[in-house]
Parts: C-alpha cells; structure tokens; sequence
C-alpha cells in the first residue's frame, strides 16, 4: 500500500507511512496539517485512543488542518462486509473477533468519540461501499487476506471449502439481482 501511495503522491514520497495508530510519537504534537486513515477506526482496539493521538499531531493553530476517517459503517449498507459473518453464523461457526466491526456504525457513537477525542467542526456522513468488479470471480481476493487465510485453516479443510463456496455464491447472487456490486 505504502508503495502504491507513493506512487500516486510524487511530490511527497517521504511523509507517507505505515504505524499504528494509537501510538503517533514520530509525531511532535500539532506537526501534521492532515491525517487520513482509511477502514481502520472500527479495527484498533481503542478507536478513542487512536483519535486522541490523531487530533494531538494536528496543528491546531492551523483552521484547514483535518482528519479523515473512513469506516465500515451501517451494516444494511454494507453487504460485501456482512455476508461472511451471516454465513458463518448460519454455519454455527463463530468469529474469533468478539466485537463486530460496526460498532462505530451510528452517528452518535462517532461523535461522541469523535467530541470525547477534542475534535471540533465534526462532519459525518454516510455512503454505501459499492465494490466495482465485472464477475464474482474477481471476488475471490477476500480469501486471501492474510488473516482470513489463518482462520480458514483453522477451520479445516472441508468447512473452509464450504465457507469459500457460500461467500461466493452469495456474491453471485448479489451481483445478479440486486447488483449493488458492479
């Protein structure tokens, strides 16, 4: 990704990194004018610690400093990130991850993290994830995951199999009749 990104910002290779984003201290406190994080505030295991860190780097002095966010949010709105967990679910399997990755999902619940945090000017919005690919086939890249591929096999063989057939079909469907992924 790192290497992707520096590819699309040439002018400004060096201040692209990977680092956890609870604990921001290459950063000074109000050295950053922007901080973007893409599908990860749902993830860390303290989203508030994450957003304090974010708002202590930004340069407060500074009215066009900002911070992006993006996150899984609605569950109705999000079928490529449901469907898995619904058919594991109907297949008695359970999730090792005990908290569902929406449970920032409502407005409420990010500002108040988001107010908690020190953030001022706060805007939210939400928008569907429309995944744009031709056939369910291209949708095979999900098993790849590095984390999903150690759950997989920690399944087995035969309920990996079976998972991966399901998920799939489930896709396909998708794709036919509601054509939410296009």
């Amino acid at each position: 990704m790192v290497k992707a990104a520096k590819a699309r910002n040439p002018l400004n290779k060096e201040n692209i990194e990977i680092m956890n984003n609870e604990d921001l201290s290459l950063f000074k406190d109000g050295s950053l004018r922007t901080v973007i994080s893409g599908f990860s505030l749902h993830l860390v295991s303290n989203p508030l610690q994450m957003l304090k860190e974010t708002r202590r780097v930004l340069d407060k002095n500074n009215k066009e400093a900002s911070a992006v966010f993006s996150i899984w949010g609605r569950p109705e709105n999000n079928f490529p990130f449901t469907i898995i967990p619904s058919i594991l679910k109907e297949m008695g399997i359970k999730l090792p991850n005990e908290r569902s990755n929406f449970h920032l999902s409502t407005k409420d619940v990010c500002l108040s993290l988001c107010k908690e945090a020190g953030f001022e000017n706060i805007f939210l919005e939400y928008q569907s994830y429309i995944l744009n690919y031709e056939s369910v086939k291209e949708m095979d890249f999900i098993f790849q995951e590095p984390d999903f591929v150690v759950f997989l096999e920690s399944l087995g063989v035969e309920k990996a199999e079976a998972l991966k057939s399901k998920v799939l079909e489930a896709y396909d469907k998708e794709f036919k009749e509601k054509k939410r992924i296009t």
